[in-house]
């Protein structure tokens, strides 16, 4: 028999929310005749931290940060907005290759993006990743599609080298929910029926009121656009160079194999200098206890 605790825990929104609520993300409205059970107010801003340059013609119509940031994290459960979200999707290690595909995204058909990757599950930390997204509703016929066009401008633009794939929903969720069920993105929809996926939204949309979606500022763009440079120069990718002018990371001088005479460069030694000829002089091999031994550090009592 279920008990009453149990039917409040189904059905009780605001406890897993509690966070988002203290953060300031959302507001809970008192009731009215459109919202007769209340309403919760997402306050959607642009992050200028987000690491993404939006591109393309296409409509706006994926709320992320309803369907993935609350609902799917929060609820565990992935929306049909999701579910219905195809996307071809490119991975890249040069900055060079980047700058190429951010110029062929700006005059693309379909919404697109572009940006430095930083999440450690794709496999792909220290590089970069773009995608075009399929319009909702056209489902994997869409997404095959628009797929051989994109593939044949990426392999032209990378002579060859880069592949894109075509993908349903974001990467985090196919791997937690293959985590838990074992199942890939190919049985999504087996596992909304198992779940009442589709329940659990509509109780949640007669809650939440639809946000909307800012635009990307020109200003953000460019900001975006540094990070990425100076992301590949952080990873070692030597293309950025043609973007930066030179070198963003100046050569050390370097003393294995240098003229340098060590007479010149003596240090301080726990505190006081020592001169070239003095009892700690470079060439002394130190005895063991002797000050100034790593062996005469006291890190604590050990068990031998």
């Amino acid at each position: 028999m279920t008990s009453m605790l149990d039917m409040i825990l189904t059905s009780d929104v605001l406890t897993p929310l509690e966070s988002l609520f203290d953060s300031g993300t959302l507001e809970l409205l008192p009731m009215t005749k459109e919202h007769p059970k209340g309403a919760i107010k997402i306050h959607e801003k642009i992050d200028p931290r987000r690491p993404w340059i939006d591109g393309g013609r296409g409509p706006a119509e994926r709320y992320c940060l309803m369907w993935d940031d609350i609902w799917f994290r929060h609820f565990g459960f992935i929306p049909r907005g999701c579910r219905s979200c195809w996307k071809v999707s490119l991975k890249m290690r040069s900055m060079k290759d980047a700058y190429k595909i951010l110029m062929e995204q700006k005059d693309e058909s379909v919404r697109c993006k572009i940006g430095l990757e930083t999440r450690p599950w794709t496999g792909n930390v220290g590089g970069f990743s773009a995608f075009w997204y399929v319009p909702l509703g056209e489902g994997l016929a869409g997404g095959r599609e628009i797929y051989p066009r994109i593939k044949k401008v990426v392999r032209e633009l990378s002579e060859g080298r880069l592949k894109p794939i075509l993908k349903r929903g974001c990467t985090e969720m196919e791997i937690q929910l293959r985590k838990i069920t074992g199942k890939g993105s190919d049985k999504w929809d087996e596992l909304a029926e198992e779940g009442n996926w589709d329940e659990i939204e509509d109780s949640l949309e007669e809650l939440f009121i639809t946000p909307s979606l800012p635009q990307q500022t020109e200003a953000m763009k460019l900001q975006v656009l540094g990070k990425m440079i100076r992301h590949a120069a952080d990873h070692g990718d030597k293309t950025y160079e043609e973007f930066s002018g030179g070198s963003l990371i100046p050569d050390l001088v370097q003393y294995q194999d240098s003229v340098h005479n060590a007479k010149n460069y003596a240090g301080p030694i726990f505190g006081r200098w020592e001169g070239y000829h003095g009892e700690h002089s470079a060439g002394h091999k130190r005895r063991e206890g002797e000050e100034g031994s790593t062996l005469a550090i006291n890190f604590g009592t050990t068990n031998s």
